[in-house]
């Protein structure tokens, strides 16, 4: 990868080198001047952290990038030291600078060593990832009047065996689906498919909600859990969201994603008499919204009513009423697919391509 891939200026947006960390695949971004002279990095935990200090997603990194990198000069480089450098700092890439600090190019824990990136970035054995499939899919009809809503197919796989295949290859071999509407049919579509990993299923007599399914499963989980919904994928590094969520000693992690909603219309502004003060020509928001992917702590599940409908929402509400700790996870809209809804899933189509 080319140094300038991964090159942005200290007038860059938040919201852009989200977007940028997304699409080149690294954790950090160089943050360098006109003449490629390294100034600092900009990691992607730098962003999370700004983004929950309330920074606006359209404010500049001017504040929040690294502004004495870790480095090495080009004359003293060797693969060892560069490997020490990042165990030792705990860090993925170190920018290779001349005597003038110029960046001449880049090393990741990747060059270095397969077996470093391996142990730096493997989930815990045996987390368990549980997927809640009970529900209805009445936005999606009348196809889910035939067919639960994860057998709808996303190119050549269903939605079901894109969420585990996903999951599969970030390391994951522990699931548990909960079971609702069309279970059988669910159940038989999943115990067809051959894999390489544990599934386990739990089924509600009666709709119980996006977490009141979760108190069916309390005795199959020691501690975490990563909980999503059927019609929601996301592309991270799920060990650095694990790693957040443990390091926070959250009781919850909602990875939450940023999204831009621009109005098609000129929104006008008034003072109290009625008069013009401004008009605004198609203006854009940006919000972080819920993705339906969690790290949730067994704790968790004590606040969840038994045999009881009680959604996610409920759940956090009560969990905040308690001043009990819930922290975001921000990502990018690009990491994140939603299937929810038709308009959603045709989208699907034109924003990934799936293995």
């Amino acid at each position: 990868m080319l140094v300038n891939k991964i090159s942005i200026n200290k007038d860059a947006t938040i919201k852009f080198c989200m977007k940028m960390l997304t699409s080149v695949g690294t954790k950090c971004l160089l943050v360098v001047d006109s003449k490629n002279k390294l100034l600092g990095t900009l990691t992607d935990g730098d962003v999370r952290r700004a983004i929950l200090k309330n920074a606006k997603l359209d404010s500049k990194i001017t504040n929040i990038f690294n502004k004495k990198p870790i480095y090495i000069r080009i004359n003293d480089f060797t693969k060892k030291l560069a490997q020490k450098k990042m165990k030792e700092n705990l860090i993925d890439l170190i920018p290779v600078i001349d005597s003038h600090g110029t960046v001449k190019e880049f090393i990741t824990s990747e060059n270095i060593s397969k077996d470093f990136i391996k142990s730096k970035n493997s989930v815990p054995k045996n987390f368990p990832v549980i997927i809640m499939a009970g529900g209805k899919g009445t936005r999606m009809s009348p196809f889910t009047n035939i067919l639960p809503k994860p057998l709808l197919p996303i190119n050549d796989k269903t939605m079901v065996e894109n969420i585990l295949d996903n999951f599969y290859e970030s390391g994951f071999k522990n699931f548990i689906f909960t079971l609702n509407y069309k279970a059988k049919v669910l159940r038989a579509y999943i115990q067809e498919i051959k894999k390489n990993y544990s599934v386990k299923f739990t089924e509600e007599k009666k709709p119980l909600g996006t977490a009141g399914a979760l108190k069916l499963i309390k005795n199959l989980i020691k501690s975490d859990m990563i909980v999503t919904n059927c019609d929601t994928s996301i592309q991270i590094d799920f060990s650095e969201l694990i790693k957040f969520h443990v390091t926070k000693k959250n009781l919850i992690t909602l990875v939450a994603s940023s999204k831009e909603y621009r109005l098609p219309y000129g929104v006008c502004s008034l003072d109290k008499k009625g008069n013009l003060l401004s008009i605004q020509e198609k203006p854009s928001y940006d919000y972080l919204v819920n993705s339906g992917t969690y790290v949730i702590n067994k704790k968790a599940l004590k606040y969840i009513p038994n045999d009881k409908y009680f959604d996610m929402t409920d759940l956090i509400n009560v969990i905040m009423k308690k001043n009990l700790k819930i922290s975001l996870f921000p990502i990018h809209e690009d990491s994140w697919y939603d299937t929810g809804d038709w308009e959603q899933y045709r989208n699907v189509f034109s924003k990934m391509s799936i293995k």
